[in-house]
């Protein structure tokens, strides 16, 4: 993931950190060390309490003086600003750069406020999500999702075309916070520098929240090409955040 702005306007604002351990990755969120920890260290998939920022380079632990007796500190540089937006791609998987679903539509709606198709919408869970219109009659216009079932998605606001049979969709089990009726935190793919678009949102831990939602149709390849603007939910240097 990578700095997009700041909430209140400011330029990034960078830090070294010595690390607990190697971070071999670009672009991972990192969070304090505990009691006895070396340093920095990354987050989990679905967690990250008491975040420290995102990190901009790499750097390999060192446990050992060395021969050279050349400095055995290891550090990356950090993006501290608590107020951060941080643009992370859409995957469809775990792993990072997996395609999104492009979801088929099997029967025409004539009013806009339903997407019949052979994807169950309920797995992942799609209720409170967004589909996009990939190609077809709504292509590039998103709505949000208010209800889901094993075939169909009920949407808030109607799309302004018919659905017709063969247009695909595209499906994000979460929407941005503003229009969440409760707090949904996205989960991050293996490598921690994108969003796992497969799983249902995570309600319980700490982690990131969506401030808005960058989807591309098929003309710009958003099965591969879409984000999410986020932003950490602990930083270690907001105000009164005790972690």
């Amino acid at each position: 993931m990578k700095f997009a702005y700041d909430l209140g306007g400011a330029a990034p604002h960078m830090k070294r950190f010595q690390v607990n351990a190697s971070l071999l990755t670009p672009g991972v969120p990192v969070i304090k060390g505990g009691a006895n920890s070396k340093g920095i260290a990354a987050c989990t998939v679905n967690a990250a309490v008491g975040v420290i920022g995102v990190t901009t380079d790499i750097a390999t632990f060192v446990n050992a003086q060395q021969a050279d007796n050349s400095d055995t500190e290891r550090a990356v540089t950090v993006i501290i600003n608590p107020n951060g937006v941080y643009r992370a791609k859409l995957s469809g998987g775990a792993a990072e750069n997996t395609g999104l679903p492009r979801v088929p539509v099997t029967v025409v709606s004539s009013d806009g406020l339903t997407v019949t198709t052979g994807t169950d919408w309920t797995a992942p869970e799609s209720d409170e999500g967004v589909i996009f219109g990939y190609d077809g009659a709504n292509m590039g216009k998103g709505r949000k999702i208010i209800a889901s079932a094993a075939t169909l998605a009920t949407l808030g606001v109607p799309l302004p075309n018919d659905t017709r049979v063969g247009d695909n969709f595209i499906r994000i089990p979460f929407c941005a916070s503003p229009y969440g009726y409760e707090t949904q935190y996205v989960q991050l793919t293996t490598l921690l520098t994108q969003i796992d678009c497969s799983v249902a949102v995570n309600t319980t831990n700490v982690n990131f929240r969506v401030v808005e939602l960058a989807l591309q149709d098929a003309g710009n390849n958003g099965a591969f090409n879409s984000a999410a603007l986020i932003m950490a939910n602990g930083s270690v240097w907001s105000a009164g955040l005790v972690v």
